[in-house]
């Protein structure tokens, strides 16, 4: 494991857990005993050795620009944007969760997925699983998740976390899917990161809707609960952005919010760069 990682996933911990559990009534023990049954699952089923697969990754990202889509409501605009230099070889494709279905729809494969389980189709988890790489994050609210969905996929999975990190489960930063999806790309030491997908608003988009159900919290307050997520995952982001200011991050999202620190260039502009 790169031991730059372990700092950045501390860095967040300290800064950002306390006050995020406390605003969305998370429980650190539900969170830990997440993360231990997930690294129990991972080591009882062979999968590979996270500190192999990741460092495979630094080798093909290290370098190289990344385009990480998030699953907000701007995404398929914003596919559509970028379609000719998605499909190009030499970008690596990150998606969050729900995004990794619309990339597949439009012929786009991701190389990485980061998801909690709770929005991405199991068919597209699994083959990311087999032929690429997937992250997949444990927090107490996805326990059940875990358990039914980790023995059925392939040995490329790497477990992430919110609490301290284990020997494979390892806190990388980020809260949401697609903030936590822009800390791992950072590590992985690429010139530049592509934000698209990214609204942080008020509105779910279709790809970021659960395919399961809800706990017992009703619309309204589930509602709610997803705006405050949204608000702390974008000043997560924000976060990151400005303690790796070593690398460029670009915002193209359509409609979304302003992230503070991420460069809006003309998208004809960023189309170049990416061609």
């Amino acid at each position: 494991m790169d031991s730059s990682i372990v700092p950045l996933g501390q860095q967040w911990y300290e800064v950002f857990y306390d006050k995020i559990s406390g605003a969305l009534g998370y429980s650190k023990s539900a969170d830990e005993k997440a993360r231990d049954e997930l690294s129990a699952s991972l080591s009882s089923r062979n999968a590979r050795s996270a500190a192999k697969q990741f460092g495979e990754l630094q080798k093909q990202v290290r370098g190289k620009k990344i385009i990480m889509f998030g699953a907000g409501p701007s995404l398929r605009e914003d596919i559509m944007k970028l379609y000719p230099v998605a499909r190009k070889k030499k970008n690596i494709i990150v998606a969050a969760d729900g995004a990794t279905d619309a990339l597949l729809d439009a012929v786009i494969i991701p190389h990485i997925t980061v998801s909690d389980l709770d929005s991405c189709s199991l068919e597209a988890l699994k083959v990311q699983s087999e032929e690429r790489s997937l992250f997949v994050h444990g927090h107490g609210d996805n326990a059940k998740m875990l358990r039914d969905t980790i023995p059925s996929l392939g040995r490329n999975v790497i477990g992430t976390t919110q609490v301290e990190s284990s020997d494979n489960v390892w806190n990388f930063g980020g809260l949401t899917d697609g903030d936590r999806a822009c800390y791992i790309a950072s590590t992985l030491d690429p010139m530049i990161i592509v934000i698209a997908g990214m609204d942080f608003g008020k509105e779910e988009g279709e790809f970021s809707k659960s395919i399961t159900p809800k706990s017992a919290r009703t619309r309204r307050s589930f509602s709610e609960y997803r705006v405050k997520k949204l608000r702390f995952g974008k000043e997560s982001l924000e976060f990151l952005i400005q303690i790796k200011n070593r690398i460029r991050f670009v915002n193209i999202t359509s409609h979304g919010e302003k992230i503070a620190g991420a460069e809006t260039p003309p998208l004809l502009k960023v189309i170049e760069e990416l061609s």
